[in-house]
């Protein structure tokens, strides 16, 4: 079964995607959200697009991780019909699991908190 991913603006401006799991005809439900960031590129006339999780899963439980779902109330988003590429699909479908998977290689590790 192929997900419904569902994109919208929150009420801040970002463009947002994630797994539709409920709606409702005053909320949205949606799983594991992410923002969908384009920046200009100084002097090359391109755009880049970074993709990321609405909130790190470091800043989150491990028994609540495998939840994250958001309500975002209709009253505050503005709505789309949009269906986004296939590449950028799949990296909003994996961002989150991304998280969880150990670094690779000589990837350098970041410690979010000083005491870690």
């Amino acid at each position: 079964m192929k997900e419904t991913v569902v994109v919208f603006s929150d009420h801040i401006g970002r463009i947002v995607a994630g797994r539709l799991v409920d709606e409702t005809p005053e909320t949205l439900k949606v799983n594991n959200p992410v923002v969908i960031h384009v920046e200009p590129q100084p002097n090359t006339g391109q755009l880049q697009v970074h993709t990321f999780p609405y909130v790190f899963m470091e800043f989150v439980t491990p028994e609540t991780r495998d939840k994250g779902t958001w309500t975002f109330n209709k009253s505050q988003i503005v709505m789309s019909d949009v269906e986004l590429d296939d590449r950028l699909m799949q990296s909003v479908l994996n961002i989150n699991s991304a998280a969880e998977q150990a670094p690779q290689g000589d990837a350098k590790v970041v410690n979010l908190f000083e005491d870690e």
